[in-house]
C-alpha cells in the first residue's frame, strides 16, 4: 500500500521498542508508537495511518477497548493485536473486533513483520523513489482486481489496461517515464 503508515500502540516499553526495532530492521524506519490510546489519538490527528499494532497493554485502557475505539474512529484501518500470552477469552474478543491478525507477542518477531507486509504490504526498498510499477493488461476487470491486490500487498504499483492497443499506449506514454 503506497504510504504506509505504522502505529504501535503499547504500555510496555520493552515491547513496544522490540515491535519498533523489528519494524525499522524489516524496512519500516517512520513507524511510530505511544504507550496510550490518548497519545495515540494525538498522532492520528496528524498523520493517519494505515495499520495499528495494538498491545493489550496500554496505559490509559485495555488494548481490545482502544481497538474498538480506533476500528469506530477508522473502519479501514488494519489492526493487529499483540498479547503477552494468549488466553480464550482473549483471542475471543479479538476476532470479535474484526482484528487483522492475532500475535503473541513471546513469538518469533519475524511473524510480525510478516503480519504487517501481509496488512500493507512490503515497505518500499531504500534508495527507490517510487515503487516498482506493473502493468497488466486483459480485459477482464476481475482478473485486474485479483492481480492488482496480490502485487499491491508485494510493494509494487499497477497500472491496468483492457486490450492490447491500450496496453501499448499505457506502455509507451506514461509507465516508463
Amino acid at each position: 500500500m503506497p504510504g504506509s503508515f505504522l502505529l504501535v500502540m503499547c504500555g510496555n516499553a520493552m515491547r513496544r521498542e522490540a515491535f519498533v526495532s523489528a519494524l525499522s530492521g524489516a524496512g519500516w524506519p517512520d513507524t511510530v508508537c505511544a504507550p496510550s490510546l490518548s497519545e495515540a489519538a494525538g498522532l492520528l490527528r496528524y498523520s493517519p495511518r494505515t495499520c495499528a499494532i495494538i498491545d493489550a497493554e496500554l496505559e490509559d485502557v485495555p488494548g481490545l477497548t482502544a481497538a474498538r475505539i480506533l476500528r469506530n474512529l477508522c473502519p479501514e484501518m488494519k489492526i493487529i493485536f499483540t498479547a503477552p500470552e494468549n488466553t480464550r477469552d482473549l483471542e475471543t474478543e479479538a476476532r470479535a473486533l474484526g482484528i487483522f491478525y492475532y500475535y503473541i507477542s513471546s513469538a518469533d518477531k519475524d511473524e510480525l513483520v510478516a503480519a504487517v507486509k501481509e496488512a500493507v504490504g512490503a515497505p518500499i526498498r531504500e534508495g527507490l523513489r517510487h515503487r516498482p510499477k506493473v502493468l497488466i493488461v486483459d480485459d477482464d476487470r476481475d482478473f485486474h482486481d485479483l492481480v492488482r491486490t496480490v502485487l499491491e500487498r508485494g510493494g509494487y504499483d499497477t497500472v491496468s489496461a483492457y486490450s492490447e492497443k491500450e496496453g501499448l499506449d499505457v506502455a509507451s506514454r506514461a509507465l516508463w517515464q
